[in-house]
């Protein structure tokens, strides 16, 4: 299977490695940015977990420090057009729930990259 190919990216969920490495890159653009990222003790331990760390994350960024967050976007790669695209196309998605799913996805997107370009 292609990595870079699919968009079935709930396999990838699935897979331990994946989410431990997809949480270790958004950690990764949080700190490179100068985001304190708050996590829990433990690394999550399935796609619901990881989510939920994001989005908790992503709500006090966009109540405290909107710059801040604008930033974050830039350094993660998740365009406003994207995020403007999604939104239009179903209104009644909650606009911080789709930027933490775009975050997600474009996190492990770099992780496969990474991955097919390094061998």
């Amino acid at each position: 299977m292609d990595l870079l190919n699919t968009k079935r990216y709930d396999l990838y969920y699935a897979d331990q490695s994946y989410l431990e490495r997809t949480f270790d890159q958004i950690q990764r653009d949080f700190d490179m940015t100068g985001i304190s990222f708050d996590r829990d003790k433990n690394s999550p331990k399935n796609y619901q977990e990881l989510y939920q760390i994001v989005f908790r994350n992503i709500h006090n960024l966009i109540m405290q420090d909107h710059s801040q967050f604008k930033n974050l976007l830039y350094r993660i790669d998740v365009s406003e057009i994207s995020i403007h695209r999604k939104m239009a196309l179903n209104p009644d998605l909650k606009l911080e729930e789709e930027i933490s799913k775009l975050i997600i996805e474009r996190c492990l997107l770099k992780v496969l990259t990474r991955e097919k370009f390094s061998k």
